[in-house]
């Protein structure tokens, strides 16, 4: 049996719109997160996969109001929102590919001799190249 070790929950105020059917979900102590899933279902799931990624990327974990605490309006309703931290720090993990290319001989015997990792100068220069340096 699996053991849940790393999994926290949140709750969520779910807010169903009426007259498209799609449901908003935020959580009051997670102000980064607002997705809309077509149904409870898939806003739920949204709902956990972005809070997931949100508490990684932001290395603390947010107090967690008490669901009594939490003031709704209209139709609102609250659900605790379960996410594996472990799960979502693999998914948000960048993901690698190996890719062969062919240098000119000599230069690959320079940049050996020198310690260059192949890869990051790669890496580096294809984010420069499309501008996400």
């Amino acid at each position: 049996m699996k053991k849940c070790k790393n999994i926290v929950r949140y709750p969520a105020v779910f807010d169903p719109d009426r007259q498209n059917g799609n449901v908003k979900v935020t959580f009051p102590d997670v102000k980064a997160i607002a997705v809309v899933g077509e149904d409870v279902d898939c806003a739920a799931k949204t709902a956990s996969t972005e809070l997931g990624k949100v508490l990684i990327k932001q290395g603390i974990l947010p107090h967690i109001t008490p669901v009594s605490d939490i003031e709704l309006i209209d139709d609102q309703y609250v659900v605790e929102i379960s996410v594996d931290l472990d799960e979502a720090k693999r998914q948000i993990k960048n993901l690698t590919v190996r890719k062969n290319t062919t240098i000119p001989a000599d230069l690959d015997r320079k940049a050996r001799e020198a310690g260059i990792n192949f890869s990051a100068v790669l890496t580096e220069a294809l984010r420069k190249k499309l501008g996400e340096l």
